[in-house]
């Protein structure tokens, strides 16, 4: 059986949280247990630089 076909425990979907992750200022530690494929957008930029979405 293929990884991807487990169900995802730590998932937001099913209550998961992040407690800690060392650099919060990259992208918010929560997008870690978002279930969508991160988004890439070359030209976002915010107030602390290139905006990241995980």
């Amino acid at each position: 059986m293929d990884f991807t076909e487990l169900i995802d425990l730590v998932g937001e979907k099913l209550g998961g949280a992040v407690l800690y992750a060392n650099d919060d200022f990259f992208a918010p530690k929560e997008n870690l247990l978002k279930p969508n494929a991160p988004i890439f957008n070359e030209g976002k930029y915010t107030d602390l630089g290139k905006w990241m979405d995980g």
